[in-house]
């Protein structure tokens, strides 16, 4: 049984609080020794720590418009695999720009491009991820991860989307996973 708080002459279970603050962050509530309530961030998947940038690699852009306007062929990839890393991501960014993730047991994700992993879109609606992505658990050297890219190859290769994250520590035990329809991709 989770402690109760008392608040102006009523009793709060803190099991049934659901508040969403800033940026989507669910609260989950606590009671302290005092009996005040205060709330801390929940964050149930890596959804819950994007910040706002992020966006298609310069490498993406040009091959999408070169196959627009000059008919250029283009072959996507087959396979996406998403990577971690430690150091900052921009559109300029390649497979081996900065610093991925190190901590013992990390590999970047396969993710093969069918309709089963991202179901199709239509009418210009964006497309979320249907299973979820999870990368193996950390079994020692803790990490700080701030962004995420997703890459054509498992090292090196080309980015084709990356992302910024709140700057999260990937602690001994640890299983950095994005949760199913947590990831959205759009073109609006």
């Amino acid at each position: 049984m989770p402690d109760l708080a008392a608040v102006g002459g009523i009793t709060i279970d803190p099991r049934e609080i659901d508040w969403h603050g800033p940026r989507g962050l669910h609260y989950r509530a606590k009671v302290r020794k005092d009996g005040s309530l205060i709330f801390k961030a929940r964050l149930r998947s890596l959804k819950d720590l994007v910040v706002w940038a992020s966006g298609k690699s310069n490498y993406l852009i040009s091959k999408a418009l070169n196959l627009i306007w000059n008919a250029a062929a283009f072959t996507y990839p087959t396979t996406y695999y998403f990577r971690l890393w430690t150091t900052t991501l921009t559109a300029a960014s390649t497979g081996s720009t900065g610093t991925e993730a190190a901590y013992t047991g990390y590999a970047a994700v396969a993710v093969v491009a069918n309709t089963t992993n991202f179901p199709t879109s239509s009418a210009g609606a964006a497309i979320q991820n249907a299973t979820a992505i999870t990368w193996p658990a950390n079994t020692a050297t803790v990490n700080t991860i701030t962004y995420i890219g997703i890459c054509d190859a498992a090292t090196v290769g080309n980015m084709i989307y990356w992302g910024s994250i709140t700057s999260t520590t990937v602690n001994v035990g640890d299983t950095p996973q994005i949760n199913s329809n947590a990831l959205t991709a759009s073109e609006a």
